[in-house]
């Protein structure tokens, strides 16, 4: 028998099967990884950029922004608290399994 928790999404309030640690649905979790990956490529073509123009430019509030930088999977450049640089060693981790590389 599987032992699934039926649990609703902290995102978007759905309810889902967590059948890993998440506490979002694959759909939210999907449009995580989207949004990740837009905010990674304005944060490369933009060196500049600050907690308050991603916040404007991708419709999230700071909290979310400062939940990334909590997670690791962006940072704030050591030299101005407010600039903002991505974070490519979480995505090397996060795409390696335990030997070095996902299989």
């Amino acid at each position: 028998m599987d032992n699934y928790e039926v649990i609703n999404c902290f995102k978007c309030g759905r309810i889902f099967r967590k059948t890993d640690g998440s506490n979002k649905c694959k759909k939210c979790i999907e449009e995580d990884r989207e949004l990740l990956e837009d905010i990674r490529i304005y944060i490369l073509e933009h060196p500049d950029v600050d907690i308050y123009e991603i916040s404007d430019k991708f419709n999230v509030s700071k909290r979310e922004i400062l939940n990334l930088i909590d997670e690791d999977r962006i940072q704030v450049k050591p030299d101005n608290s407010n600039k903002m640089t991505y974070n490519e060693l979480y995505n090397q981790k996060k795409n390696k399994g335990k030997y070095g590389y996902k299989r």
